[in-house]
């Protein structure tokens, strides 16, 4: 079993897209420096210096928790949500192996009412061994495959006389429950994360490339977004200048961020 730390470790690296804990900690600093000084412009309008930076040292610290208690539900979500794709893709990759009970069991709650044809195979169901089943059935006609099925199976069925759903392993994974048997538990969830852990430059390339482009871990969405802030906020402020040079310098860091993504992945090898 991992540490607690060890799991955290890894959705964090996970739900940051790659990105390390420096470059995660400059850009907490950069965006704490910028909003400090615009709650200290903003407070400058109505009170003298000394006054105006206690306020926006305390404006400060109260964002600061409510975007750390955001930050946790956050992630706490992801933890969830993770797991739960995990704990599937551990169903998914034993689906062949299922006793056939099990198996036709998730084949009924995937197709509905009715009874389907359950296919628990090692390979893609073919169109050569779709031709009996649909030859043989007189109306609609559901067929589950613990392994999916070949293009050619796909087009066949488009063009069969009557109407046939194909349901594959996703499907079928996602119609699996906490309480049967074969529902994966945290030992095997925990393995499968050391595992991923253990081939952890593999996981990083896969994590680059799904992160490539405008999400550079979610650093650049939040400087896009405090720049919309501190550009509406201009509109209010007689400090319209500072407020949109602030907006600019975010800006220019989400673009250096951007860069510095694509840079990261252009030299990882293939």
């Amino acid at each position: 079993m991992l540490t607690q730390r060890e799991l955290t470790r890894y959705f964090k690296r996970l739900r940051y897209g790659g990105r390390s804990a420096p470059a995660r900690a400059l850009d907490y600093v950069a965006l704490r420096l910028i909003l400090l000084v615009a709650a200290f412009l903003f407070f400058r309008l109505r009170m003298d210096t000394v006054h105006a930076a206690i306020l926006a040292l305390i404006a400060l610290a109260a964002a600061t928790l409510l975007l750390h208690a955001a930050r946790e539900a956050a992630m706490a979500r992801f933890v969830r949500a993770e797991t739960l794709r995990i704990r599937r893709l551990l169903v998914f990759e034993q689906l062949p192996y299922l006793d056939p009970a099990d198996f036709l069991l998730l084949c009924r709650r995937a197709c509905g009412p009715g009874s389907p044809v359950a296919l628990q195979r090692a390979e893609p169901v073919g169109a050569d061994a779709l031709l009996p089943l649909l030859r043989a059935a007189t109306g609609p006609v559901s067929v589950c495959s613990s392994s999916g099925f070949t293009p050619a199976a796909e087009a066949f069925v488009r063009r069969a006389p009557h109407r046939a759903e194909l349901i594959g392993p996703a499907a079928l994974a996602a119609a699996a429950k906490e309480n049967d048997p074969f529902w994966p538990g945290d030992e095997a969830v925990h393995a499968y994360i050391a595992s991923q852990c253990a081939r952890r430059a593999p996981l990083r390339v896969l994590v680059v490339q799904a992160a490539a482009g405008l999400r550079a871990g979610g650093a650049v969405k939040k400087y896009l977004l405090t720049a919309a802030v501190l550009l509406f906020a201009s509109c209010l402020t007689r400090f319209a200048l500072y407020y949109r040079m602030l907006a600019g310098l975010c800006i220019t860091l989400a673009a250096v961020s951007v860069m510095l993504s694509r840079s990261s992945h252009a030299k990882r090898p293939d």
